[in-house]
């Protein structure tokens, strides 16, 4: 039994290893993103938001299968993975505001507009809230805290934004 438990064990290290060196590399080519490139499409925003969006879901993967191997990882791993969360937060935040800054006509004018920005909306507000809690789980010193407040000021900026932009676009249809 002893055995089984180990193999098991020994497997499940191995995939949160694996998938933590993926996060890894999904933040990296997010990151490089954001300094390079402006998004300048709705379809371009949608698969930059699925990608992040992956990030996100393989965090919550490996936040998952944490406590069951956590004795097996090294130690600062969940700030690790937190730390991992934030940074993906930033570049996403970052090349959002660019996009909601200097929006197209197709999303601010077009029939679905008005769902689109409002879950935008509300999913940065979400994130807004929890913010701070993120940061000090994670551990973070306050030379990167202070850093990160840029981020927590370009979400308020894009929560305003959006705010702004659903005031001009064209209300959800109700009734045909």
């Amino acid at each position: 039994m002893t055995t089984s438990f180990s193999t098991s064990t020994r497997r499940d290290v191995q995939i949160v290893i694996g998938m933590s060196r993926t996060l890894a590399d999904d933040i990296t080519a997010l990151q490089r993103q954001s300094s390079s490139k402006v998004i300048e499409t709705f379809l371009h925003y949608k698969k930059v938001r699925e990608n992040y969006l992956g990030i996100q879901s393989l965090i919550f993967s490996i936040e998952e299968r944490f406590p069951k191997v956590e004795e097996s990882l090294p130690k600062g791993f969940n700030q690790w993975v937190i730390r991992a969360k934030l940074k993906a937060l930033s570049a996403f935040t970052h090349l959002s505001h660019g996009f909601f800054s200097n929006p197209p006509l197709t999303l601010t004018h077009s029939l679905g507009a008005w769902d689109i920005l409002s879950d935008e909306m509300t999913a940065f507000g979400v994130v807004n809230g929890y913010f701070d809690m993120m940061i000090f789980e994670a551990g973070i010193d306050d030379k990167t805290a202070d850093a990160l407040e840029a981020t927590r000021i370009e979400i308020e900026q894009i929560v305003g934004m959006l705010d702004n932009l659903l005031k001009s676009s064209p209300k959800r249809l109700e009734e045909f």
